[in-house]
């Protein structure tokens, strides 16, 4: 999308790139410094040192920069004292601007276009432009041919002059208008025009770019009231929740969030008796998705349901005997921890297993499916379940010594090949020992840079990696990066 320059953002940038360069005009006029750079391009006001260009591509398509980039890092480089500068332009790092003029060549040529700027370049490129002066500002003109005569003549050259000076180099000078000749009307016009032009021109003040941004002011948290509470309660299974959250004057998130701390999202009144039965009948023989239509809920209601009972996937017998022996021993967080499983879940499968008045436990459905001539077979039940939740061998103490004394020296891959893991599994248990690796990767610098892109193809890889003491992919990755092999 084109940028929109106002006119007064245009003469706040002819006025402020003379005097302050681009930075200044950028923040005078709010536009991004790459904005400002183009556009004061566009308009003329400034000048790069090395032109516009055209400059050439280095390959036709899959270049790691793009044609912008390069084009301003072209017009600008002047050798290395400029590469901050281009960074901040270009919104990149100078590590890299710095490895791209290896690529292009362009620190070579550094002491030539240098040279070459002096050479062309007498005066400063930003110099201040002029004022244009209107009609009425202008002096009355004035008989002027002895000044002109005079200032035609030759002037005879001083003795110790090298040379003469050409005469096409003579500047020729308005006439001069000495002080007391000048009238009060003539400087009252001047004084008129001045003013004119000084209210023409638009400036930010500085007292506004000075004043901080205000401080938003922290919004009011709405609180929950026992009235809201009560008319989530009462409509929460009959109206939509949007239009619950409408009324009670909060977001959606905070009345589902709402629904779920006050447990009305997913209770056991939200399924009938008939449904749990047929659900608990038909899914360990039956497919989910089937179930889930005869019964026309969803997959994940389908899944969750059996949860909310206590009764959960690969929940072996071993781990009902350390939960029963533990019940009045340790909380449900200490137990969970001996059985690898959650507090929530340690919760839910002590009522399965404890409570034999409840008719969904373990004891109520084995009476239920006895009095339908059938056996109720605990954990062959079927669910959608994460693989970090069933089949998954735990970890042994001696794994996890070797774990720590070799991951910090040779990295994941190497311990998963010697554990017979994978090496996901390895970084995840590492991150959750606190265990860091001690590989640390070095930058690449300026020199190795142009020696990569030198030998790269003369030199075999793993030759070249050697010589700069790294890996045979991390040579072949940054001669990518550099584009050594779109030259050829």
């Amino acid at each position: 999308m084109k940028v929109q320059w106002s006119p007064e953002d245009l003469i706040t940038l002819e006025q402020c790139v003379p005097l302050q360069g681009i930075q200044g005009a950028a923040l005078r006029t709010r536009h991004t410094l790459r904005e400002t750079y183009a556009q004061a391009i566009a308009t003329g006001v400034y000048t790069p040192p090395n032109g516009v260009g055209p400059w050439p591509r280095r390959s036709a398509k899959g270049a790691a920069w793009p044609a912008a980039d390069e084009r301003i890092l072209r017009q600008e480089f002047t050798g290395p004292d400029s590469v901050p500068y281009i960074a901040s332009l270009l919104d990149r790092s100078p590590h890299d601007v710095e490895a791209m003029t290896i690529t292009l060549g362009l620190s070579q040529q550094a002491g030539a276009l240098r040279s070459t700027t002096k050479a062309q370049q007498k005066v400063p490129p930003l110099t201040p432009l002029p004022v244009a002066r209107s009609a009425s500002a202008r002096a009355p003109a004035r008989p002027t041919n002895a000044i002109t005569k005079a200032a035609s003549a030759p002037t005879p050259a001083p003795a110790n002059a090298p040379s003469r000076v050409a005469q096409d180099d003579v500047l020729t000078l308005e006439p001069f208008i000495s002080p007391d000749k000048t009238t009060t009307i003539e400087l009252g016009k001047s004084a008129a025009s001045f003013n004119q032009e000084a209210d023409s021109l638009y400036l930010t003040p500085i007292e506004e770019l000075l004043t901080p941004l205000p401080t938003p002011t922290p919004s009011r948290r709405v609180k929950w009231t026992p009235s809201k509470d009560a008319y989530l309660k009462k409509h929460y299974h009959t109206k939509p929740v949007a239009e619950i959250a409408e009324a009670v004057g909060m977001s959606y998130y905070q009345t589902t969030s709402r629904a779920r701390r006050l447990k009305i999202s997913n209770t056991l009144s939200s399924w009938s008796r008939e449904e749990t039965i047929f659900l608990l009948e038909h899914i360990q023989t039956d497919p989910l998705p089937w179930v889930a239509k005869q019964l026309g809920r969803t997959m994940a209601a389908v899944s969750l349901r059996p949860k909310q009972l206590g009764i959960f996937p690969g929940w072996t017998g071993h781990d009902d005997q350390v939960l029963l022996q533990n019940i009045d021993k340790l909380s449900h967080q200490e137990i969970g921890k001996l059985i690898s499983r959650p507090a929530y879940a340690v919760d839910k499968r002590i009522r399965f297993l404890t409570n034999h008045d409840f008719e969904f436990s373990r004891s109520g459905l084995s009476r239920l499916f006895a009095a339908k001539g059938k056996e109720w077979v605990d954990g062959l039940i079927y669910l959608p379940v994460r693989p970090a939740e069933v089949g998954k061998r735990k970890w042994s103490k001696s794994e996890i010594e070797f774990l720590k004394a070799n991951y910090p020296k040779k990295g994941s891959i190497w311990c998963a090949a010697q554990l017979g893991m994978t090496a996901e599994r390895i970084r995840h248990k590492a991150q959750t020992l606190g265990v860091k690796s001690a590989k640390i990767t070095k930058t690449w610098t300026a020199e190795e840079d142009q020696w990569l892109l030198d030998n790269v193809h003369i030199l075999d890889r793993m030759k070249c990696a050697r010589h700069l003491k790294r890996t045979k992919s991390a040579v072949s990755v940054r001669a990518s990066v550099l584009g050594a092999f779109k030259n050829r």
